[in-house]
Formats: C-alpha cells, structure tokens, sequence
C-alpha cells in the first residue's frame, strides 16, 4: 500500500545510531516490543499492516528493545501510522526516548489525528534528541492512553540525522558602536505617539517603518525589537535591517521581502550580554536607499545566566578583579568561606559594580 507523508522537522546535528534499531521495526513477529508504563499489552494486527503481515495497533506505550551500543544525537525517525477512526480517534500518536523499562515517557513529539488528513496509512518523518545511551530504547505511545482509542503503527527505522553544512550568510561582523555612543537626535527617524506610547517612523524606498523607541526585555529574551513595515505600492520590495549595539553584542543583518499593499511585523534581537541600558542603531536598506534610527534598550536580570562560584574558599580581590574584567554581565557572584562546609553558597543578585566588599 503506498503511503502519503507528512514531514515534521526540527533541526539537529550530528548523532550515533545502530543499523539494526529498533528490533523488529515491521512488527513481523513476536520480538523486540513490550509494554511500557503500562496494564495494556502489546496487540498486533494481521488484517490491516502498511506493507508485510503484520502492524502494531497502538494503545498505551510500547518500547522498543535497548540498543546495546552507544545511540543518541539527533535522529531521523521515519514510520507508517494511522489513527484508527481517522480524525474522530481520542488519541494522539507520541514518540520518545527513554533509558529504563520503568520510566514514564515524556512525549517529545505529538502527532493529533487532524494532521493526518481524511484517513489511510501515512508516513511519518521527524528528528528528534537523544542523549546517547547503550540503553536507549524508542517509545511510541498514545496519549491520553485508553482502551478505546487506538493507532495502527508499522514499518519504523532510526537513522542518523544527517543534515546540510551550515553556511554563513553574514561573513562579516557587524561593526560594535563606539564606547558610550549616543544617537544625534533622532537620527532619520520622526516620533509619533499612539496610545501614549512613542514609537519611531521612517520612511523608505515607499514603505513606513515603525518600531519602539525604547524597549526593555530580559536578557536571553530573541526578537525583542518588534518592527511594522507597512507596503502601500502595488510592488514587492526587500527589506534588510541591520542592528549595532555595544561591543560585544552580535545581530545577523536580516533580509526580508515585504508583499505589496499589505503590513507585515516581524522581530529582530537587540540582546546585549551586558545587563543595563545601552542605546542600538537600527539600520534599514531598500534598494540603494538607507536609514537609520536610534533605540533604548534596556536589558533585565533573568536566568538561566552566567556567573561565577567559589564554593571552596573566599574569591581574593584579584580574582574578583580578573572577574569583573571579562566584561561579560555577570548576573551573580556566589561565594562560600573557607570555614563553611564545601557546597554551602551565598547566593543573591548582585547589581554592578561589584567589588570585594559586596562578595
């Protein structure tokens, strides 16, 4: 029976697998499957298989055998599923990995029976993350389990993901604004308040650029920069927007096409490693057109974060010195005397400047 596809990708890199896991990957016979986490056994199917005999029907978490050697990375999975009952089942279809015979899976992706389209076999490839295990093991469930809704799986293989070279599109670095800059005025930009709020216009190659005037976000936070671009020709135009912050801070110049006669926002990061305000230049070209304007940035503690521990001994003031020169924004300084038991920490947001005082 040939089978339609459905593709899910999430991007990964380089990963170990076994040519002969999953054991057993058609279902042909008795072998390589159990129960997982579960009263419900394992029911095969002779009457409805993708291709050979035999198919899984699917309730509850099955595992598969452990692969014996080191797998893990990123994998392709690739697999002939169907929901029974077509878009009406109660159940989605989920794969994971898992170590031990006694864990409950968490799913790490979802397939709902409204992706499958009307009905039939479809196939299904994804690549998904395993940390490397001689004990791995591929658990396919469904979720909620129940005795009353029910997948029919057949035909899995687990491959290495193998993915294309990543290539640069940016081989120059954006150039970092000097120590301490601040804008002339506005720069190319006019301000305009909407809801008593201010926000930036410039306008370009016939288009209307809208963005914040200042903005504050915590640090680690992508695409913090909300940008309106509102087309009112009948023609396509491309749009690249190039940001410059403080020394240390690096945004990919992006390009992106704008459709006539409509409004499009997308986000660009305007993240720099250091917490505090610092000022950025935002940068737009249209054609051989170009202009600039100036936002505020401010940057806000959050975790996960960098920080430095001495959990051993007191920090002496070159050390905290040789810290404080990296530069970087620490969020945090923990540190534990000598006389304090190994691992016991003094932990708290320490604001800049540090200095041997606050440790």
């Amino acid at each position: 029976m040939r089978a339609a596809a459905i593709i899910i990708t999430i991007f990964g890199a380089f990963a170990i697998a076994s040519a002969d896991f999953p054991v057993n990957p058609g279902f042909e016979d008795d072998g390589g499957w159990h129960a997982l986490a579960s009263e419900i056994p394992v029911n095969l199917d002779g009457q409805h298989a993708a291709a050979g005999k035999r198919c899984l029907n699917l309730q509850g978490w099955v595992a598969s055998e452990p692969t014996t050697i080191p797998t893990g990375g990123w994998l392709k999975i690739t697999l002939a599923a169907q929901p029974v009952g077509g878009q009406h089942c109660a159940a989605n279809l989920a794969i994971a990995f898992v170590t031990r015979d006694d864990q409950t899976p968490r799913p790490q992706l979802i397939i709902t029976p409204t992706m499958m389209g009307r009905g039939g076999w479809r196939t299904v490839r994804a690549e998904v993350f395993a940390a490397t295990s001689e004990e791995l093991r591929l658990a396919i469930g469904t979720v909620p389990p129940s005795d009353d809704a029910a997948w029919l799986v057949d035909q899995i293989r687990v491959e290495t993901a193998r993915l294309p070279a990543w290539t640069s599109v940016n081989d120059t670095a954006t150039e970092a604004l000097p120590e301490g800059w601040e804008p002339d005025g506005l720069l190319d930009a006019r301000e305009r308040i909407i809801a008593g709020q201010a926000e930036l216009v410039l306008d370009i190659g016939g288009l209307e650029v809208t963005m914040p005037k200042e903005i504050s976000q915590p640090r680690g936070t992508r695409e913090g920069l909300r940008i309106v671009v509102a087309n009112r020709s009948g023609v396509a135009k491309t749009m690249t927007v190039t940001v410059q912050g403080p020394a240390g801070m690096s945004v990919p110049p992006r390009t992106v096409p704008i459709r006539p006669a409509g409004t499009m926002s997308f986000g660009m990061s305007a993240q720099s490693p250091r917490l505090g305000g610092h000022w950025i230049r935002v940068q737009l070209r249209v054609g051989e057109e170009t202009k600039a304007a100036p936002v505020r940035v401010e940057n806000l503690a959050a975790y996960p974060a960098p920080g430095v521990a001495w959990t051993a001994q007191t920090p002496t003031a070159e050390e905290i010195a040789a810290v404080l020169a990296l530069g970087i924004g620490l969020h945090e300084i923990v540190s534990a005397p000598a006389t304090v038991p190994g691992g016991t920490q003094l932990i708290g947001l320490i604001p800049q400047p540090w200095s041997a005082e606050t440790v």
